[in-house]
C-alpha cells in the first residue's frame, strides 16, 4: 500500500508542477521585419501654429473691420468737407 500512495503522491505532484510551467507558443516566423513608428511630432506641432496664426489673423481682421467701419463715416465726411 505504501508503494501505491507514493505512487498518488508523486502523479499528483507531476501534475501540479506541469500546471505551474508556461505553455510555449510555436514561433511561426523568424526575423520578422517591424519598422518603427513615423515620428509626426513636429508635423504637429508645425500644424498647431499655423491653425494658431490663423485664429489670430482672423481676430486682427474682425478688430481692423470694426475699427474701418467705425473711422469711415468721419473720414468721408472730412473728405466732402475737403472737397467743397
Amino acid at each position: 500500500m505504501a508503494v501505491h500512495q507514493w505512487k498518488k503522491e508523486h502523479q499528483l505532484l507531476g501534475k501540479i508542477q506541469m500546471a505551474k510551467q508556461p505553455r510555449q507558443q510555436r514561433i511561426l516566423s523568424y526575423g520578422e521585419f517591424r519598422p518603427t513608428g513615423v515620428d509626426d511630432s513636429a508635423a504637429r506641432r508645425m500644424q498647431a501654429l499655423a491653425g494658431l496664426g490663423e485664429t489670430v489673423a482672423g481676430v486682427a481682421e474682425r478688430f481692423g473691420r470694426a475699427k474701418a467701419t467705425e473711422i469711415a463715416p468721419e473720414q468721408a465726411q472730412k473728405a466732402a468737407e475737403k472737397a467743397i
